[in-house]
């Protein structure tokens, strides 16, 4: 519900929304630094988004698990794709 989540919200203190959000940067940052370090992985993230976006599934659950069950060389001609 919509106003469930606004009334958490306002449960946390202006220190505590500050720590969150902190906290929220500093996991984004880090999570793109890794994407940076580790390109295959960041072009198979990639690979699965855009067939999710293309593709609209309605379970996207059971098409991420499609995905991965192919075999290697189809999904790495999708992530070829991308480049």
């Amino acid at each position: 519900m919509p106003g469930d989540r606004v009334e958490k919200l306002q449960a946390l203190t202006p220190e505590q929304l500050t720590a969150l959000n902190g906290a929220k940067v500093a996991i984004r940052m880090d999570n793109e630094h890794y994407l940076r370090d580790h390109p295959d992985a960041a072009r198979l993230v990639r690979a699965l988004m855009r067939g999710i976006i293309r593709d609209r599934p309605v379970n996207v659950s059971a098409y991420t698990h499609r995905f991965f069950a192919r075999p290697d060389a189809a999904i790495r001609r999708d992530m070829g794709a991308i480049d």
